[in-house]
């Protein structure tokens, strides 16, 4: 079995501080040579912002905003490390946590991920919630809900991995397309790489004794528009990728009926960026209409 001698951490950048990002920088590289890796960051930066670059910060940038799963596989792409860490900017920084984190990394082990909790203290559910169908995700947040309170380390088949803290070797993250499929621009990307490394066999754990403040959507708070209509886009290619056409058919369905109750009972919802999401794969016959870009995300109405 392949030995691991060091690491790098994955973190792409939309619209976060700069000194937030040195800062979590620094605290990964740390941890982890405090426990015997080399150790580097590989800062994707998806928005233009100037970061600058060191011996233990490599930036990637230059290329746009190519979305997250992109964004992690071109820092995976360019790294060489024998162990892959995709780390959310929004993750708080607590040297103490990374380094119980990368003490737990060994060979074989599978994709290591952390119990998340908000910056108050409480054990945030809502990224372990594995769903295809409004029905189905109120069945998973119930389950999530208690996900603290279970025992095991396996995680089970109601809840999935989360692309804000995850931990695997270099072979796997190949393996599994980086580890995300791209055709996904941002969400839904991790419900898919669960369901492809469950198909594969790849153990995926869970570190009850690591705890992770993840913000949650930070960066994504000034593009709400676009972020819907990814959150659309995303969860229609998981029900046509669990189900074939007749599943994106009756995801369309369901998100135009949650919409018009959320309407009929005075709650906000984002009818027109799900429309626009839900006309893309209406025109493609319920089929892949292809992935999403900035360009294509940023049209006005659908040709």
């Amino acid at each position: 079995m392949t030995s691991i001698n060091s690491v790098v951490f994955v973190i792409v950048a939309f619209r976060n501080p700069v000194d937030h990002l040195l800062q979590l920088s620094g605290a990964l590289t740390k941890a982890a040579r405090d426990v015997g890796y080399e150790a580097r960051v590989n800062l994707v930066v998806n928005d233009g912002t100037v970061v600058p670059s060191s011996n233990d910060v490599r930036v990637v940038d230059g290329h746009g905003n190519i979305g997250f799963a992109a964004g992690v596989a071109e820092g995976v792409r360019c790294s060489v490390e024998d162990y892959i860490v995709v780390v959310n900017p929004d993750c708080g920084i607590d040297y103490e946590v990374f380094r119980t984190f990368m003490e737990k990394v060994r060979p074989g082990r599978g994709i290591l991920m952390p119990m998340l909790h908000k910056p108050n203290g409480s054990f945030d559910y809502m990224p372990y919630e594995n769903w295809t169908y409004s029905i189905g995700r109120k069945v998973s947040e119930l389950l999530c809900r208690r996900l603290e309170r279970r025992s095991g380390s396996t995680i089970p088949r109601y809840a999935k991995l989360s692309g804000a803290f995850l931990g695997m070797e270099r072979a796997t993250a190949f393996e599994l397309d980086l580890p995300f499929d791209q055709s996904y621009f941002l969400y839904a990307e991790d419900r898919d790489m669960t369901d492809r490394a469950r198909r594969i066999g790849v153990p995926l754990v869970l570190l009850r004794d690591v705890r992770i403040t993840h913000a949650g959507g930070e960066s994504g708070r000034t593009v709400s528009e676009l972020v819907e209509k990814c959150k659309a886009d995303g969860s229609l290619r998981v029900a046509y990728r669990r189900y074939g056409r007749l599943g994106a058919a009756l995801y369309d369905a369901d998100l135009c009926l949650v919409d018009i109750a959320k309407r009929a009972f005075g709650k906000p919802s984002a009818v027109a960026a799900h429309r626009w999401s839900a006309a893309r794969w209406r025109n493609a016959g319920y089929c892949d209409p292809g992935p999403l870009t900035e360009e294509i995300l940023r049209e006005k109405q659908m040709a």
